[in-house]
This record gives C-alpha cells, structure tokens and sequence, in this order.
C-alpha cells in the first residue's frame, strides 16, 4: 500500500512540476517573466509542503477495500488548500484528463510553428504522447500509475525541449518573445485555470457526497448500535427464563429417571426370582427323566444278556445243520453252472449250423458269377477275333484300293 500511495504522490509531483515550466517566458530580462517565476516557485514550494502533509495522512489510509485481487483505496488530495476523498480510478481520471489538455496545449504549441525546422523531433514526441494519453485514456485494464508517470515524465521532458528552444529563439530574436511567447502563456494559463476549476467543483461535489454517506453511515452505526443494545438486553431476559425453564426440565427429567430405574430394578428381580424356580423346577423334571431312562436301560442291558444267552444255546445245536446247508448250497450251485452250461451248448450249435447254411449259399452265388465270368470272357475272346478279321480285310480293301488308283495313274 505505502508504495501505490508513494506512486500516487510522485505523480501528482510531477504534474504540479509541469504548470509551472509552462509559466516561463524565454526574456529572462522580462520582469514579468521574472515575477511569475518566483510565483510558480512558491507556489512550488507551498504545493510541496502540502504534499508532504499529503504523504503524512496517507500514512495510514482510510478506507480500504479488496475487490477481485485489485486493490481500491481512498485518498486525501489537496486542490488549493481543499481536502477531499478521492479512490485511484477517480485519481488516475482526473490525471489523464491533465495529461491531456497538458499535452494539448503543448501539441498547440508546437504544430504553430510548423516552419520551425528545429523542432520536428519536439512535434514527434509530442505526437506520441497524444497516442500515448489516448491509449491510457481507452484502457480497459486496471489502474496503472507507472504508465501515467512515464507519461508525466515524457510531457515534462518535452516541455523542457520546448523551454529550451525558446530560450534559444529569444536570444536569436528578440522581438518574437514578447507578444507570441505571452499570447500562448495566457492560453495555457486559461486552459489550466479552466481545469483546475473543473477539478474543484468535481472534487467538491465528490466532498459533498462523502459526508452524505459518512452521516448515512453514523446513522446506521447508531441505529446498528440501539438494535444490539436492545438485542442484548431481550437476549439476558431470554437466556434467564430459558435457565430457568431448562432448570426445572432437568430436575422434572431426574425424578422420572429415578423413579424408572426403581422400577426396573424390582421388575429385574422379580424376573430373576421366577426364573430361579423354573430353572429349579426344569432341573428336577430333568433328574427324574434320568433315573427312569437309566431304570429302562438296565432292563434292556438284563434283557439283552437272556437273549444272548439263549441264541449262543440256540446256535450251538443247530450248528450241524448249518453245515449240510452248506453243502446243499454248493451241490445246487454245480447243477445250475452245468445247466447254463447246457443251454449255451445248444444254443451255439444252432448259430453254427445257421452259419453253415449261409456259407453253402454263398458258394453256390460264387459259382454261378465264375461262370458268367467265364461266359463274359468267351464273348470278349469272339468280339476280337472277329474285330481283327474286320481290320484285315480293311486294311486289305484300303491297299487295294490304293494299287488300283495308282495302276491308274500309270
């Protein structure tokens, strides 16, 4: 912040040291010249004094406000003693709008005389500074204070060369000096008493404004403040009855509490002592079961012992018996196997003379096909000895034929 503040200031510096460049006249033997001189330069040094209070109160500055990463603060300027809020797009305006009615002025001055060889490379520079104001001027960008001082430096710098080359006319001629040189101070002069005026009557309503919003602002802190005191005040009468009332849920909720674990504690016991007696009541049922099972199943155990006892005599005198069924067993299984035996016999005895059958048909099919093989093979034998005998007599008719056509020909 202190170096956006120390850019702010360093500007309006060096627009203040331009005003008073312009004041100058190039007859130094003038006394007019003389007197406005040592009124810029007081007026210099008292706009100096004011901007070191200026730097003083910015300081510390009075509002502040951070709005999308960009940062927008409110200044204090002071216009010819008059103190006024002013935020650094309004700042950077109100500059821009100096630059170029400083620059103006000077591009008036300079495009007059055209025939002014000497001061082509002045008229460039003063060309472009106008693209340079009317470039700052159609920005959309953020506010940029390195720009405009640049700007301020480079209308400095060719105020300088103007003042220069004028000093260097007024030596060569002198009688150019007096009326040209004072025609266009005035008009300088005029123009920046004309801005200076605007500024002023800008600022002034921007003054009014601002105490508007500041006894706005105090009226809204005021009320602000009477709403809280009020809100503190209903906030304890409520916090009270709300302690209160909470106060007497909390015992009311503690007195039920006790009164359900009481009774949840005798219900818990009652419980207990019903299921003690069933508990002793299913034991009993139980050991009773158990001794008449363990009766029954000795009586089974003595049961079964007479049993075996009378199946081992049982077994012990049938035991003969066993052994000739046995034997029985075996003889009926051999005249089983023997009788399967049998009907297999019988059975392959009939494939076979079936089989039999078969073989004598298919000699006699193979018979009769040898011998209309050979029947086939007697037919084949004639066809070729009658085809051989066609061929001769061919062959004998062709070569008859032949001598014969040649006998003619002879």
């Amino acid at each position: 912040m202190s170096s956006d503040v120390d850019k702010v200031l360093s500007v309006i510096s060096k627009t203040i040291s331009i005003i008073p460049i312009v004041k100058v006249n190039a007859a130094q033997g003038l006394s007019q010249l003389r007197k406005s001189l040592s009124a810029a330069e007081q007026d210099v040094i008292r706009r100096q004094e004011e901007m070191e209070t200026l730097r003083q109160q910015l300081a510390t500055p009075t509002i502040e406000v951070e709005t999308s990463g960009n940062w927008y603060g409110f200044f204090f300027l002071s216009i010819y003693g008059t103190f006024v809020y002013l935020c650094p797009k309004q700042l950077s305006d109100r500059l821009i709008s100096l630059l170029k009615i400083q620059v103006g002025a000077l591009s008036k001055f300079v495009h007059s005389r055209t025939g002014d060889i000497k001061l082509v490379h002045l008229r460039n520079l003063t060309d472009a500074l106008i693209c340079t104001v009317a470039h700052l001027d159609a920005s959309c960008q953020p506010i940029n204070l390195n720009a405009i001082s640049d700007a301020l430096d480079q209308v400095l710098t060719a105020y300088q060369k103007d003042f220069v080359n004028i000093t260097r006319q007024s030596v060569c001629d002198p009688v150019r000096s007096d009326s040209t040189i004072e025609n266009e101070i005035q008009e300088i002069k005029i123009a920046h008493k004309k801005e200076i005026e605007s500024l002023r009557h800008q600022y002034e309503r921007q003054v009014k404004i601002l105490r508007e919003r500041i006894e706005y602002e105090e009226m809204r802190r005021k009320k602000a403040v009477e709403d809280l005191q009020t809100l503190n005040a209903m906030n304890d009468h409520s916090l009270t009855a709300l302690k209160r009332t909470q106060e007497e849920i909390l015992a009311e909720q503690r007195q039920n509490f006790e009164e359900q674990i009481a009774m949840l504690k005798e219900e818990h016991s009652a419980e207990l002592n019903e299921e003690k007696e069933a508990t002793r009541l299913a034991l009993d049922a139980v050991q009773r079961s158990h001794e008449v099972e363990v009766k029954n199943m000795a009586e089974k155990l003595r049961n079964l012992g007479a049993a075996l006892a009378t199946y081992q005599a049982s077994t012990s005198t049938e035991q003969p018996k066993c052994l000739e069924n046995s034997q029985l067993d075996e003889k009926m299984a051999l005249l089983l196997a023997d009788k399967e035996n049998h009907s297999l016999l019988s059975d392959m005895e009939v494939q076979n003379h079936g089989l039999h059958q078969e073989l004598r048909k298919k000699d006699s099919i193979i018979d009769e096909l040898r011998q209309r093989i050979q029947v086939l093979e007697n037919q084949i034998a004639e066809l070729n000895k009658n085809y051989e005998k066609e061929k001769t007599k061919g062959i004998f008719s062709l070569g008859l034929l032949k001598f014969i056509g040649l006998s003619k020909e002879g």
